[in-house]
């Protein structure tokens, strides 16, 4: 078995306005609070969006699926 132990540094509450791109203003937020490396846990909705999964085959380099 591997692990890695953690901890819970800094926790911020975001909310992104109607009409705002949410990866702009997760962008502008991390250059803001110098965030190098970050899990976001994202509660909502959405009015458009691409969701990219992949890749499509277990090779390198991979080639990304994207869904509308």
């Amino acid at each position: 078995m591997e692990y890695a132990k953690g901890r819970i540094g800094r926790v911020f509450t975001v909310r992104i306005d109607h009409g705002d791109d949410l990866i702009l203003e997760l962008i502008k937020l991390a250059e803001l609070e110098r965030i190098e490396s970050a899990v976001f846990t994202l509660i909502g909705a959405l009015k458009e969006a691409k969701l990219v999964t992949g890749p499509k085959e277990s090779v390198t380099p991979g080639t990304c699926m994207v869904r509308l």
